[in-house]
């Protein structure tokens, strides 16, 4: 469909469409990655439990995959709140020298909540972001049912 061929109505109402259909689409995936989720450690289970590596079925082959992660120790018991295990992993890291994997960061999604917080009580942003920290409004469409 070209958008110069379509009224403004058309195009809405195209829109409003394509937003049903998105939404039925992810709820079907949602649907399906419950169901691989349930699957999933069964299938694991079987395969550990019978030593097998790797099955060919219906033109897919389902196999172990093993992947090595690190992560911060939270302690024999795997409760070490994060203001212990943070330090402790961070102070590890810089005395191996391993200083490249360590980042100062902050979460957006948190402080555009905050800085949504402060706008709704009428209160100004620190002035220590300017320069530093982006404030800007997003305008988006979006579709509601009724």
């Amino acid at each position: 469909m070209e958008d110069q061929a379509q009224t403004p109505d058309q195009m809405m109402q195209n829109l409003v469409e394509l937003y049903a259909l998105k939404k039925e689409y992810e709820g079907r995936v949602k649907s399906i990655k419950a169901q691989m989720g349930e699957l999933e450690p069964k299938v694991l289970d079987h395969f550990m439990n019978n030593g097998i590596q790797k099955h060919t079925i219906d033109g897919g082959t389902v196999y172990l995959h093993t992947q090595m992660w690190a992560g911060v120790y939270r302690g024999e018991e795997g409760n070490d709140p994060d203001s212990v295990a943070w330090p402790r992993a961070i102070k590890a890291l810089d005395d191996a020298g391993l200083n490249e994997f360590i980042q100062t960061r902050f979460n957006s999604q948190s402080l555009s909540s905050f800085v949504r917080e402060l706008a709704k009580d009428d209160e100004e942003v620190p002035s220590e972001f300017n320069g530093a920290i982006t404030v800007t409004d997003k305008i988006s469409i979006r579709v509601r049912k009724g």
